[in-house]
């Protein structure tokens, strides 16, 4: 849990380079940080990779470009899957999953709207 709370205090004074270095570095198997202080925390662990598929998912749903909104939302799907292969019952990560779904879901409606002329739904891209 302290490099989650280390990674959200950088992410909370918008230094957000430094949170992704941090939760990347954390959550990956063969790094140091892996090693000495997650591998025995299930629980810290899917919330670490949790947090990290939220921000991707968060990048996706403001990225213009489709290019890189499908990098986003295919990397907060593979944070999630790494979360289930942890537990797949966690609560939080299901609902991750549901939100990459519904953020999926308005982007493929703002798109077609925006080909028809429709009003868009702009406020989602804030």
């Amino acid at each position: 849990k302290l490099w989650l709370e280390l990674g959200v205090s950088y992410y909370q004074q918008r230094r957000i380079d430094q949170f992704a270095l941090v939760l990347e570095t954390s959550t990956g198997e063969d790094g140091p940080l892996y090693q000495d202080y997650t591998k025995g925390d299930d629980a810290g662990r899917i919330a670490l990779l949790n947090c990290l598929a939220a921000y991707h998912t968060q990048l996706a749903a403001r990225t213009k470009t489709k290019v890189k909104k499908d990098q986003h939302f295919q990397s907060a799907f593979e944070h999630y899957q790494s979360s289930d292969k942890i537990d797949p019952h966690s609560p939080l990560t299901w609902c991750g999953k549901g939100l990459i779904s519904m953020a999926k879901m308005a982007v493929v409606k703002v798109g077609a709207s925006q080909r028809t002329g429709e009003k868009s739904a702009e406020h989602l891209n804030q």
